[in-house]
């Protein structure tokens, strides 16, 4: 058997600045929905480390950008079960703060997705340690004087380095 509460609404008239709080509608038999939101958590969650574990074989950036939409939409199911589990225990302006904090977390994660791809098209690399491995390589070898330019970019999972030297 499900639970039957009353979903409510918080408003501060700007002119009182006073909280006022009314009834809205019975919503009963809230165990599907709570369900739902927590085989939702389990799924999405489960999609994004099994893509990100592909992202990091692979280096692809479409895996890493569609393993946080599934972590995204994990934190938003954690969001509605927070929600809907206060809601029934009295607390209904606990959803639109739950709300309003999955939003502000997807755009976290949607700022990050966009500041790699930006990355990813001025070809920088956040790996040092192997840029510092190539040119000591390269200035090892025979015949080299001096590396006097290196830029690399990931392709997938290759990693791409044009390189300028001077040799004799």
């Amino acid at each position: 058997a499900g639970s039957t509460f009353y979903v409510q609404w918080t408003t501060l008239d700007p002119a009182s600045a006073v909280w006022s709080t009314a009834s809205a509608q019975v919503v009963s038999s809230t165990g599907p929905v709570k369900l739902g939101a927590l085989v939702s958590i389990l799924v999405n969650e489960g999609m994004f480390r099994y893509q990100l574990c592909v992202f990091e074989q692979h280096r692809s950036p479409a895996f890493l950008a569609n393993s946080c939409d599934n972590r995204s939409d994990a934190i938003a199911s954690v969001g509605v079960l927070f929600g809907i589990a206060m809601a029934v225990f009295g607390f209904p302006i606990a959803d639109p703060i739950a709300a309003m904090g999955v939003g502000l977390i997807v755009m976290k994660i949607g700022w990050e997705l966009n500041v790699d791809a930006v990355h990813g098209l001025m070809d920088t690399m956040d790996n040092f340690d192997e840029l510092e491995t190539i040119y000591s390589i390269a200035n090892e070898m025979h015949d080299i004087l001096d590396v006097s330019y290196m830029r690399s970019r990931y392709t997938g999972e290759n990693l791409y380095v044009e390189i300028t030297v001077q040799a004799h």
